[in-house]
Formats: C-alpha cells, structure tokens, sequence
C-alpha cells in the first residue's frame, strides 16, 4: 500500500463508497469537523468517517484515516495537521509517530524525528526500521518518493 497515490481527481482520493458531489461535500464536512468537532456534536449524520470524528473526537484513529487520505488527495499540508492531532491524541504510539513520518515526508518535511520516534517507541516493527533507513538522507524529494512507497500501518 503507498502513502500517495494522487490521480487528479477529486472523486479517486479516499473513496469511502460516495462519489461526485457527494463525496467532496462528506470530505468538506469531515474537514470542518477536524477544525472545530463540537460543531456537529447532536447532528444526524449519514458519513461514516464525518460520524467518527464528530462523535469519537476524543480517539485519534479518525484523524490518522484523514491523514492518510488527506495525502491521497494531493493535500499532505492537511495530512500532516491531521495526523498531529491523531499523535495528541495518543503521544505514545508508535504508529502515529511513523505516520507523521510518511506525511512529513510526502508534504516535504523533514521526517527523520517522528521515524526515530516511531523506532524509539517500537524497535520491533519492520517499518519503523525501514521508514528510519529510507529517511537517511537531507534531500525532500527523495523524502517524498520514499514515503510514496512506504507501507501503511493500517490494516488493507
């Protein structure tokens, strides 16, 4: 699975079953409710990924998923706002810590600090190791290209 697959268009990036209009909008909601959750707290809500942040605001998971499509989108500026709240959220996970790392990277940032983090916090994990070999260099480009083919540590 790769951090970015950017395709153009606005209906390929994180596909959650809308398409069109309706998907832009749910991703517009979501975005809001990132910013300020309390705004949709006691609303109906039919978007499963709206529902998880405005009433879960609490859990960082949300955040993480909004990250890493946020990044899909062609938008790491906002993956990486995403995945900081997800890593305030929970400060002592490992995983948030490495997808700092593969956002930083995407967005051009240095990632270094958050993949050491990550291998700090779990030595055992394999992409903890490889995101802190891969990020041995001081070039952002090659940052992104490595994070573009990094695996997630979500499930498929």
């Amino acid at each position: 699975m790769v951090v970015t697959e950017v395709r153009g268009r606005d209906e390929d990036a994180c596909p959650v079953g809308l398409r069109g209009k309706d998907q832009r909008d749910a991703r517009r909601d979501v975005r809001r409710a990132v910013v300020d959750p309390g705004q949709y707290v006691g609303m109906e809500v039919d978007h499963p990924a709206l529902a998880s942040i405005s009433l879960v605001s609490v859990r960082p998971q949300p955040f993480e998923l909004l990250a890493y499509c946020d990044v899909r989108a062609g938008r790491p500026d906002l993956a990486v706002k995403a995945m900081q709240r997800a890593l305030v959220r929970d400060p002592d996970n490992w995983e948030y810590q490495y997808g700092l790392a593969l956002v930083r990277a995407s967005a051009g940032l240095d990632p270094r600090p958050h993949a050491r983090a990550a291998l700090r916090l779990n030595p055992q994990s394999l992409l903890a190791q490889a995101a802190t070999t891969a990020f041995r260099t001081d070039n952002p480009g090659e940052w992104k290209r490595r994070a573009a083919v990094a695996r997630l540590p979500i499930a498929p």
